[in-house]
Order: C-alpha cells, then structure tokens, then sequence
C-alpha cells in the first residue's frame, strides 16, 4: 500500500489480489464514506453482484438496513 499526499489531502492506493488499482482518499468525512458505501451497494445490488448482507463497519457508521 502507498500513501499518496497532496496538500492537505491524502489518500492510499492498493492493488486487490485480482490486480485491481485502487485509491481511496483518507480524509474524508465518516458520513460521506457511509453515503457512498450505500449507494455502491445499490448499484451492485441492482446489477445482481451483490446478493447478500454486508458485514457492519464502525468505521464508516454503515448498517445493514
């Protein structure tokens, strides 16, 4: 994992066992990341590649309402 900074902003970049790139800001807002967990999970439930419960994070104050 690399820490990547800009400013005042920063964010990590990973790479997932299937070779995925990805890069997620650090700083943001904890109600912001519940927001868009949510409305990933939608999109991912509508499309079908989401079938079951998520698991609870404290992190991000996400449910599985």
């Amino acid at each position: 994992m690399q820490v990547l900074r800009s400013g005042d902003k920063e964010a990590v970049k990973f790479v997932t066992p299937s070779g995925v790139t990805g890069i997620v800001a650090t700083s943001l807002p904890s109600e912001l990341v519940a927001k868009l967990a949510k409305k990933l999970e939608g999109k991912l439930r509508r499309s079908g590649h989401l079938t079951g419960p998520l698991p609870t994070s404290s992190k991000t104050g996400s449910t599985n309402s």
